[in-house]
């Protein structure tokens, strides 16, 4: 036997346990940091509601992932989603209970509405006066909130659709930044915007970005933030801005 040759595979075996064991050690001590700086943000933000009279109706996301801007497309007749905006009509119209069923919305309308599958029900988004259901389309997991598909019903039949569909530009390699908590941006709208009684309905992040005349357009991370009168309030998950409160969405 090379004693040699088994000698030196013992240390470098040894050298690569303690680089493990070192690794395991340095990101349990990063957890621990982690979870002691979300503790103390959830019991700073608990002490403000309740010394607010604010209540929590919903359940506040947990995750911080890194994320950038996004530029996107929209053909010129889906530039936005205004009332004006003509309804295309089904060809065969379905019954109001079917919205209840994604699955089964998507398997009768899919050769109909295609990219129907890209979108998720938003059930706490504004409905214009007869829609009856509102659904958002997805971009890596997270609503574009303004790329919506909207169901019309007259009487107790869904009966035709509005749809604004984005396509984003992939091309983008910037650095994404770590975006705020929402924890952090609730203690600012709890502390300089929500008044004494407000019920928090649902808290968010998705992409969202001014409405003008442009096939172009930029959208930013924002956490949006609904309370149980309508009102909503979108926070830009990167620097904090507040835009609201608005009854638009709701």
């Amino acid at each position: 036997m090379d004693w040699s040759r088994a000698k030196s595979l013992l240390i470098i075996a040894f050298l690569v346990l303690n680089l493990l064991l070192g690794y395991q050690l340095w990101m349990d001590e990063l957890n621990l940091t982690i979870f002691s700086k979300q503790a103390s943000q959830r019991e700073e933000l608990n002490r403000l509601l309740t010394s607010k009279d604010i209540r929590l109706a919903c359940e506040i996301p947990a995750k911080t992932p890194a994320l950038q801007e996004i530029t996107v497309r929209f053909a010129k007749e889906q530039q936005a989603l205004e009332e004006q905006q003509e309804m295309e009509r089904l060809v065969s119209p379905l019954p109001v209970s079917i919205l209840d069923n994604r699955k089964a919305l998507v398997e009768r309308l899919i050769e109909h509405i295609p990219v129907i599958k890209d979108y998720v029900p938003d059930p706490y988004a504004f409905r214009s006066e007869g829609v009856v259901l509102v659904m958002n389309q997805m971009y890596r997991d997270l609503p574009m909130f303004e790329a919506r598909l909207e169901f019309v019903q007259e009487n107790a039949w869904v009966t035709g659709y509005r749809m604004s569909y984005a396509e984003v530009d992939t091309s983008a390699t910037t650095d994404a930044p770590k975006i705020l908590s929402a924890h952090t941006i609730l203690v600012n709208l709890a502390e300089m915007y929500l008044p004494s009684g407000t019920v928090i309905s649902d808290v968010r992040l998705g992409y969202h970005g001014p409405i003008f005349e442009s096939e172009k357009r930029v959208l930013a991370p924002y956490w949006r933030v609904v309370v149980s009168n309508g009102d909503t309030y979108y926070v830009h998950a990167m620097n904090g801005a507040v835009e609201g409160p608005s009854s638009k969405y709701r």
